[in-house]
C-alpha cells in the first residue's frame, strides 16, 4: 500500500525539504508525493471529487498567500477543509510563529495530528512525527506543548473572546472600537478587560498597553 502525502509551503526548497526528511524516516513505508506551492492549487486538488490520488497525509504551512475565491485564509482554514472532506485524512500544521495565543488559536480552531513549530525542528523532530501519524498519535513539538501549557495556566487566556480583545488592544483599539468589532457591549468589553487585568496579577490603575506588555513580556504575544 502507498500514502499519499500532500506537502503545502509556498517555498520550493522547503518543501524539498520536508520530502527528505520524511523519505529519510519513513523509509520502511511507500509514499506518493504531491507538493503545491500555493493554497489555491491544494485546494483545487483536494476539491476535485475524481481525485485519483486522495490524500492520506496533508502537511501545510500556516501562513501563505491567502486564496479569496473559497475563503481559505492560511493553513488552517485548509486543513479544516480537507478534515471535512476526508474524515480520515492526518493533518500536520507547521508555523514560524511563536507566540502563545496565535499557537493556542491554531490548536483550538482544527483537531492536528501533527503541529509543529518551525524553529523546533531537527531531524528528530520528524521522526518521531512520523511515528506518531503511523500509530494513530497526536504530536506537538516543544513549543506548542510550552504554548498549550502557558495559556492553560490562565483561565482568561483560554477563553477565545478574550484572545479577541487582546488581539484587537495590541492593534491599537479602544473599548468602544472593540465593542463594535466583536458586536459585544461596552460593558462586556470593560468587564473582560478587568478579569484580564486581575488574573494576570495587574492593579486596576494598569491601562490597556500594561496588559500587552505583560502578555509580551512573557511570550504570550
Amino acid at each position: 500500500m502507498a500514502y499519499n502525502f500532500y506537502l503545502i509551503d509556498d517555498h520550493e526548497t522547503i518543501l524539498e525539504g520536508y520530502k527528505s526528511l520524511i523519505q529519510l524516516y519513513a523509509d520502511h513505508i511507500r509514499i506518493n508525493f504531491h507538493k503545491f506551492t500555493d493554497l489555491s492549487k491544494a485546494y483545487l486538488s483536494l476539491n476535485n471529487k475524481n481525485n485519483p490520488s486522495p490524500p492520506d497525509v496533508l502537511f501545510v504551512d500556516y501562513r501563505m498567500p491567502a486564496y479569496q475565491d473559497a475563503t481559505i485564509e492560511n493553513g488552517v482554514d485548509l486543513a479544516r477543509f480537507a478534515k471535512k472532506l476526508y474524515p480520515k485524512i492526518k493533518v500536520v500544521l507547521l508555523t514560524s510563529h511563536e507566540d502563545y495565543l496565535l499557537l493556542y488559536d491554531m490548536y483550538k480552531k482544527v483537531a492536528l495530528e501533527g503541529f509543529i513549530v518551525k524553529s523546533d525542528i531537527i531531524g528528530k523532530e520528524f521522526g518521531d512525527l512520523l511515528e506518531a501519524l503511523l500509530n494513530n498519535r497526536t504530536y506537538h513539538s516543544k513549543t506548542i506543548k510550552q504554548a498549550i501549557m502557558k495559556v492553560n495556566k490562565h483561565e482568561c487566556l483560554t477563553n477565545s473572546r478574550n484572545r479577541d480583545i487582546i488581539r484587537l488592544i495590541s492593534e491599537g483599539f479602544q473599548s468602544m472600537s472593540i465593542s463594535e468589532k466583536l458586536d459585544i457591549s461596552l460593558s462586556t468589553v470593560k468587564k473582560r478587560k478587568k478579569t484580564l487585568r486581575f488574573q494576570l496579577g495587574l492593579t486596576e490603575n494598569n491601562n490597556d498597553e500594561a496588559i500587552i506588555l505583560k502578555l509580551r513580556e512573557e511570550g504570550y504575544i
